[in-house]
């Protein structure tokens, strides 16, 4: 691949592009494998040098190389570089499946209606929960707004435009109609307004509901004929075309971040019973297990009274009372042994470890490490690490999904996007780089 293949009109239109560099980037290797122009076994430049071919940074193009090679569309051979594989995978919005962790299956192909193509497209956005906070720990609201802000933006720099309906009125007089639970608009009035505000396609943001509103969805509006992407926390049943974030890895990458920065005692916080939970346990696991840790390195914690579901006033006194004696342990031993690293099931309940921490006189990132997932408003105050959701990634991927659909193009009827390590100075007691973990 050289410069020439790349020209700077390319260049100037993908600067233009809403799509973030990275996807352009895969998009333009894949489209160049498919039409043969590399054929398999063929190496790629350097890294370096395709970032001064693409015009971006280095690690905009190791982001992309990080994802074909997941994919198995390229593959690496240490210091002989980066070759196309022999196996191609060319949907790139498909998690890539890893024999290690119960991922998603692979995803089905589809085509969205293409009957009528407005020159200038309307997307219709519905938030399952409100996007206004309910309480400081709210976390759904703000992921909604983000997402919600995201998506607006996208359509915009598309050529299209964007209609918001809010299902949560600030009060039942607010809305003329039948509410739900004296609060909610039911779903089908809010697709049916947006249709007739000039909504062409939709997309349901339901990022931290409890429960799978699929069958609402489809109840209230034609899938075979209209465009519909539901953003979700979680894999739910067809026909719907879903992008959701993948918990299992989430949790895979908080174990393997404590990993490379040396700590080898890890301390798994369940202080409730949550599918999502679950999920990000079992990536834990495979991170220890695959560290070739011995099973004792590993300690799930659980409490003696442990509520069958997550909420957020119970979930701190639990997490407070579950991680107690351990800190009082840990801080009256004279040998602290290896380092150890606490994973708490999200940033609000990393808060009430900090506080346990503080009352036995530790401190997260001198005594011990803690990371925590959600990346909510406090945790950069805090210097809380935490695994933040691709929200930005999710609905970007839901414009594109809707764009190619409008275009003709099959996408993906399921996609799993990955987390986002932020590293921040609660994990920063005992870096090691020479670790032979990556994240």
């Amino acid at each position: 691949m050289t410069t020439d293949q790349y020209s700077k009109k390319q260049r100037a239109d993908s600067a233009r592009s809403p799509v973030p560099a990275y996807l352009r980037i895969e998009e333009n290797i894949r489209g160049r494998i498919a039409d043969g122009s590399l054929a398999v076994g063929t190496r790629l430049a350097s890294r370096h040098n395709l970032a001064k071919e693409y015009g971006v940074a280095l690690s905009t193009v190791q982001q992309a190389f990080a994802n074909l090679i997941a994919d198995g569309v390229l593959e690496s051979f240490d210091r002989n570089g980066t070759f196309v594989a022999r196996a191609q995978v060319l949907d790139r919005t498909a998690s890539p499946p890893r024999p290690d962790l119960p991922l998603s299956r692979a995803p089905q192909a589809v085509a969205f209606p293409v009957a009528a193509r407005p020159s200038g497209m309307t997307l219709g956005i519905v938030t399952t929960i409100p996007i206004e906070p309910l309480h400081p720990p709210d976390i759904g609201g703000y992921w909604a707004r983000q997402v919600v802000s995201t998506l607006e933006r996208a359509m915009s720099g598309a050529g299209g435009a964007s209609r918001f309906f809010n299902r949560h009125p600030k009060s039942p007089s607010d809305y003329p109609g039948r509410l739900l639970h004296g609060d909610t608009v039911p779903m089908a009035d809010a697709i049916s307004a947006l249709r007739a505000a000039g909504s062409d396609a939709f997309v349901i943001v339901g990022l931290h509901d409890d429960c799978d509103l699929s069958d609402e969805i489809v109840s209230s509006v034609d899938i075979d004929n209209v465009p519909v992407v539901y953003i979700t926390w979680h894999e739910m049943r067809p026909p719907l075309t879903q992008i959701s974030y993948d918990n299992t890895y989430a949790g895979y990458q908080a174990a393997k971040h404590l990993l490379n920065a040396g700590y080898r005692r890890l301390t798994f916080l369940s202080p409730f019973q949550a599918a999502w939970l679950d999920d990000r346990e079992t990536g834990v696991r495979e991170a220890v297990r695959q560290a070739r840790l011995p099973a004792e390195s590993l300690e799930i914690v659980h409490p003696s009274a442990r509520p069958d579901a997550y909420e957020w006033r119970r979930a701190d006194a639990s997490s407070h009372a579950a991680i107690a004696p351990l800190f009082q342990r840990f801080a009256a031993s004279a040998d602290r042994g290896a380092p150890w690293g606490v994973i708490a099931p999200n940033d609000h309940t990393a808060y009430a470890v900090m506080q346990a921490a503080e009352e036995a006189g530790l401190r997260a990132g001198a005594d011990f490490g803690l990371i925590g997932f959600d990346d909510d408003s406090r945790s950069s105050a805090l210097s809380l690490s935490s695994v933040r959701p691709p929200l930005d990634q999710m609905a970007e991927e839901a414009v594109r999904l809707l764009l190619g659909g409008w275009q003709g193009k099959p996408v993906s009827s399921q996609v799993r996007l990955r987390s986002n390590v932020i590293a921040r100075a609660s994990t920063a007691l005992a870096v090691n780089p020479e670790s032979d973990f990556s994240e």
